[in-house]
């Protein structure tokens, strides 16, 4: 990159803007938050081909083309916060799905020692680390009230509301620039600002119904009108990406969050379609932006094929995989674990299914127990996982090295095991309360008064009167 004013004045900003984090963070953690979605806002983006040999070229290409470095640093940021704060923290707080993460991404760097050579492996193991670790520890440990779990999701609905901010820039400048095609039965479909209409339907399912869950829930006026908003332009821009995936995983998240919401909530919906319309018809007729929607209602076979080269592939070498490179597809998360890593990155992501399943049965058997807004966060978590493992049958973001949903993925962990510390906590206080103690009734005798009740008044002179 050469080193031009611009350039040299970007970088000065860039790093005086970390620092000014880096010193709010140390003294409040909750500024954590800001620099996880900056983390998540850079992990959306990414180079799409818009020919054959042309790339987009946005007005975030700089960002797009430095998301590695950019990712690390905020990374870096995060990794130094949670160290000074480490002490408030709890390693019992870890979610053990999170921790999945982890270990799949340890592993993979592992393999590229033998595939890409030692300083791809390391490179993997040390971003892996720096990302996972400190989100594994500070977000838990940032859920301590329910209105907690809020303010994540509500970092997470700010993001994508900035990302769309963003896209709606890139309109005005060059709209070619989001769309991309593979061919003319697929037509033009939305990228956004990620590497391919799939990965932003992906993104945008799940923002979809998290925003869905945040105007369904929360007591902020002005978040609710914010949410409204972000929910009717992710679904126009869902149906412009032609994913069935993604509308699939959609679905999951929007049945999640609303089978046990269905009452006065449901006049809420009727809103979000008619800014969804407006928004449409504000993009097709003011915009002037066409796109060809039949791929949404399409009953073409584009999985059975690419499954069949990921299996072979992985026979090819089924103990070390071929590396990310030769695998030749990614279209399921499983196969491509299996044709890439071999047969050890396989068992850790199947090992890390049946964790999650637990993990959600376990807050099934709680959520009756919970009050109002545990249950609701329950039902979205169960969602999210829902459409997560979904997705994944179709593509491979599960063993990714940068990846917005692996980043989604770490945060509902976190929701999803504080849910489940807080439930066992709130049993354990009740028990306390049930329990023969100091100052029951069961630890009195017979007739005697309680602690805390008012003595009867004693006449002048002479002994309290008898009760």
């Amino acid at each position: 990159m050469e080193l031009t004013t611009t350039v040299l004045f970007s970088l000065a900003g860039a790093i005086a803007v970390g620092l000014g984090l880096l010193l709010a963070f140390l003294r409040n953690p909750k500024v954590g938050l800001v620099v996880v979605g900056i983390m998540l806002f850079v992990t959306t983006l990414g180079l799409t081909k818009v020919g054959q040999f042309q790339f987009a070229r946005t007005w975030l290409a700089p960002l797009q083309q430095n998301r590695t470095p950019l990712v690390a640093a905020a990374a870096v940021l995060l990794m130094l916060g949670t160290l000074v704060h480490l002490g408030r923290l709890s390693i019992r707080s870890v979610p053990l799905q999170g921790l999945f993460m982890l270990f799949i991404g340890l592993y993979a760097g592992l393999m590229r020692f033998g595939h890409e050579g030692l300083g791809d492996g390391i490179a993997t193991m040390g971003l892996t680390t720096l990302i996972v670790a400190p989100m594994l520890l500070l977000i838990p440990g940032l859920l301590r009230e329910w209105s907690d779990f809020e303010a994540l999701l509500r970092t997470l609905v700010l993001t994508m509301i900035m990302w769309s901010a963003a896209v709606l820039v890139q309109v005005f400048i060059n709209r070619e620039m989001l769309f991309t095609t593979t061919g003319a039965r697929s037509a033009y479909r939305f990228s956004g600002l990620t590497a391919n209409p799939q990965a932003a339907s992906i993104l945008l399912s799940v923002t979809a119904f998290s925003a869905l869950w945040i105007v369904l829930n929360t007591k902020a006026q002005r978040a609710r009108v914010l949410a409204v908003g972000l929910v009717g332009a992710s679904l126009i821009m869902l149906a412009w990406t032609g994913s069935r995936t993604g509308v699939a995983m959609f679905g999951l998240g929007f049945i999640a969050v609303l089978y046990a919401r269905v009452g006065r909530s449901i006049f809420l919906l009727p809103v979000i379609a008619v800014v969804g319309y407006v928004l449409y018809n504000i993009a097709v007729n003011v915009l002037d932006i066409e796109m060809g929607l039949s791929r949404l209602a399409s009953t073409e076979d584009t999985r059975s094929h690419v499954w069949l080269r990921l299996w072979e592939a992985a026979l090819r070498e089924p103990l070390v995989g071929v590396g990310v490179d030769d695998a030749e597809a990614s279209e399921n998360g499983y196969l491509y674990g299996f044709a890439s890593y071999g047969v050890g990155m396989l068992l850790l992501l199947l090992a890390m299914t049946f964790v999650s399943g637990v993990q959600m049965l376990r807050l099934l058997r709680a959520r009756s127990g919970l009050p109002v807004e545990g249950r609701a966060l329950v039902d979205l978590v169960l969602g999210f996982n829902a459409a997560y493992f979904a997705g994944s049958m179709f593509e491979g973001y599960m063993i990714a090295r940068i990846s917005a949903m692996n980043i989604l993925w770490l945060l509902f962990a976190a929701i999803g095991s504080r849910i489940l510390e807080k439930a066992a906590e709130d049993r354990s206080l009740g028990e306390s309360d049930e329990a023969p103690g100091y100052g029951s009734s069961e630890d009195l005798a017979y007739g005697s008064i309680p602690y805390g009740e008012d003595l009867p008044e004693a006449p002048p002179g002479g002994r309290p009167a008898a009760s």
